[in-house]
C-alpha cells in the first residue's frame, strides 16, 4: 500500500527529487524492500524517520500503521499477561492439591492412630500429586 501511494501521488516519498529520496525509485526491488523496511519500523516503532512520507495521503495511512502497530503491541503484551496470569493460578491450584493431599493423610493417620512411615507417606503423597 505505501508503495502503490508512493506511485500514485504526486510528490510522495517515491518521487521527490533525487537529493531528497534515498531510495533508487527506478529499482523496483529497492523500493519494494525499502518499503518493506518501512512498514517494520513504522509497526514496531515510530520509524526512524530516514523513509517518510511527504503527501497527506502517506501521513494518514502512517498514522494507520502506527496504530494498527499499537494494537498488535497490544494484544502480544495481553497474551504473555494471561500466559504469567494462568502460571501463577496453575500453581495456586498444585498447592491447594498438595494441601488437601496433606490433611487428608493425617487425618488417616489419626484415625488409624499411628504415623505412616516416612517412605509411604512420601509415596502416597507424590502418587497422589
Amino acid at each position: 500500500m505505501f508503495v502503490y501511494i508512493g506511485k500514485v501521488v504526486e510528490g510522495s516519498w517515491i518521487r521527490r527529487p533525487e537529493e531528497e529520496i534515498k531510495v533508487d525509485n527506478s529499482n523496483d526491488s529497492d523500493v519494494y524492500i525499502a518499503s518493506i523496511y518501512w512498514v517494520i519500523t513504522t509497526l514496531t516503532t515510530v520509524g526512524y524517520g530516514d523513509i517518510k512520507g511527504y503527501t497527506p495521503e502517506e501521513y494518514m495511512f502512517t498514522m494507520f500503521v502506527e496504530f494498527l502497530g499499537m494494537g498488535v503491541f497490544s494484544h502480544l503484551m495481553n497474551s504473555i499477561s494471561r500466559m504469567f496470569d494462568q502460571e501463577i493460578k496453575l500453581t495456586d491450584f498444585i498447592d491447594d492439591r498438595n494441601e488437601k493431599i496433606e490433611n487428608w493423610l493425617r487425618m488417616l493417620e489419626k484415625i488409624r492412630g499411628k504415623n505412616f512411615g516416612k517412605p509411604l507417606y512420601d509415596a502416597i503423597k507424590s502418587y497422589a500429586s
